[in-house]
């Protein structure tokens, strides 16, 4: 799994037996800057480019999947791609992946491509992250994803809700980035910046927030519809970074239904300290707890996902859930590719 922010390629090894399930290994390998600038400028690509991208991007992947296995046993591989495009209204999410390739490269089964067949049914094809919630870290009344999207999962009147909330990640790493850094760690550069009032109403008026869910954002929209329209205000980094911090964390405590309970935080933002304060503050009012759980689940959590939604669909079982998403029917999603002379 890689996501939005670009920060590696995390892979991990996870047994399944029924319902019981363990994280066997971990790591995470780094993206060359080189690839990683192609990924993150993909949408503006030419066809020819963008080919050269997925090339470049699917060899990079096989030989992080290789040097990862050594001599451990692995009957199935699944991975996320980087996303393009994801297009609701034209029933279609678009990862850069070449799946036959890893398949040939690693000798291994590759399962991936798992949106389409969710959207093709009118479902959002996202939050994925909802069947993982459900099934291998149930307890908790609500889930966060902290990445370069925020997303939420819940259950409300006995049905999953799950959606994309507003972008994280994405937004505090493009000011990070001006301050020649990959990222703010800890929310240091924010927790010293100033809080800009009319950013702030800025970020709120976003008309993607005003939907009810389900709904979900693509990358471009943050680019076109978000950082256009901040940018033009000219403001420090520092004060960019403080205001968007603030505005994750209004969303995230106005998403939440009722008061009681405990809110599940992972991904990437969840180590941002800042954010995480910010939070909590916000949830004392609503008795509400925040958990965030060990580092290894926090890194781990969505490459873990993608595990589990490969053993699923390996399994020809269901691993989108249409009350979530919106789809007409709970579908199996993804596709397989055998490596050559397999005989599955």
């Amino acid at each position: 799994m890689s996501g939005s922010s670009l920060d590696g390629i995390d892979i991990v090894l996870t047994s399944f037996e029924g319902s019981d399930w363990s994280l066997i290994a971990s790591h995470t390998f780094n993206i060359p800057p080189v690839l990683r600038d192609r990924l993150r400028t993909s949408v503006q690509q030419t066809a020819f480019e963008l080919a050269k991208t997925e090339s470049l991007y699917s060899e990079f992947i096989a030989t992080c999947i290789n040097k990862f296995r050594e001599e451990r046993e692995v009957h199935l591989v699944g991975i996320h791609g980087h996303t393009v495009l994801h297009l609701p209204d034209l029933k279609t999410s678009w990862q850069l992946l070449n799946g036959g390739m890893i398949a040939s490269l690693t000798m291994l089964p590759v399962s991936c491509d798992f949106r389409n067949q969710d959207m093709a049914l009118g479902g959002q094809g996202t939050p994925m992250a909802v069947i993982a919630d459900r099934d291998l870290y149930p307890g908790h009344q609500y889930y966060v994803n902290l990445g370069g999207i925020a997303n939420i999962s819940y259950k409300s009147n006995d049905l999953w809700v799950a959606y994309d909330l507003c972008a994280c990640n994405q937004l505090l790493n493009y000011y990070s980035l001006k301050l020649d850094m990959e990222y703010d760690s800890g929310g240091g550069i924010a927790r010293t910046g100033k809080l800009n009032q009319e950013l702030l109403q800025l970020l709120h008026s976003d008309a993607y927030l005003k939907m009810t869910p389900p709904k979900s954002l693509d990358n471009s929209y943050i680019q076109t519809e978000l950082i256009n329209k901040i940018e033009v205000l000219g403001l420090p980094p520092s004060e960019y970074l403080r205001t968007i911090t603030e505005f994750i964390s209004e969303v995230i405590s106005s998403s939440l239904e009722g008061s009681g309970g405990r809110l599940f935080v992972s991904g990437g933002g969840s180590k941002n300290d800042y954010l995480i304060e910010l939070i909590e503050e916000k949830l004392q009012a609503k008795n509400t707890a925040v958990y965030v759980p060990p580092v290894e689940t926090v890194d781990y959590k969505e490459a873990i996902l993608i595990s589990y939604c490969a053993y699923l669909r390996m399994r020809g079982e269901n691993n989108f859930i249409s009350e979530a998403t919106g789809a007409s029917a709970d579908v199996c999603g993804g596709a397989i590719y055998l490596p050559p002379f397999s005989t599955i």
